[in-house]
C-alpha cells in the first residue's frame, strides 16, 4: 500500500513499502517473469546491474531492443496491473534484473 506521510517540515510525500522480490537473468533472448505479479500490486521497482530493455504487459511478453531502456544501476518505479508480467532483454551485456513488488 502506498502511504502519504509528512516529513519534519510538514511536506507530504509518498511512502512505498517493498514486498516480494524476483530476479530475472538478462541475456541475448527475451526472458519473462516466471509468474505474474501479485493480485494487489500496482507498482513495481526495477533495477538491473546492466543496461536492458523491458516491457510490461499480459503474458506472454517478449522484450526487444526497441522497448524501454533501463540504464544499469538505475531504479525505476512503474505502474503494473494485476496479472501482468515483465519481460527483459540485454542491451549490450548479460546480468540480472530485480523486480520488486511495491505495497
Amino acid at each position: 500500500m502506498t502511504k502519504f506521510v509528512a516529513d519534519s517540515n510538514g511536506q507530504v510525500s509518498n511512502h512505498i513499502s517493498l514486498g516480494n522480490a524476483k530476479v530475472i537473468v538478462v541475456g541475448v533472448t527475451s526472458v519473462e517473469l516466471a509468474a505474474p505479479v501479485g493480485a494487489s500490486v500496482q507498482i513495481i521497482r526495477l533495477c538491473s546491474d546492466v543496461a536492458c530493455h523491458y516491457v510490461i504487459g499480459t503474458s506472454p511478453q517478449t522484450a526487444a531492443s526497441g522497448n524501454a531502456l533501463l540504464p544499469a544501476f538505475t531504479i525505476e518505479y512503474m505502474g503494473i496491473e494485476p496479472g501482468e508480467t515483465v519481460a527483459v532483454i540485454q542491451d549490450t551485456a548479460t546480468g540480472t534484473l530485480s523486480v520488486v513488488e511495491a505495497l
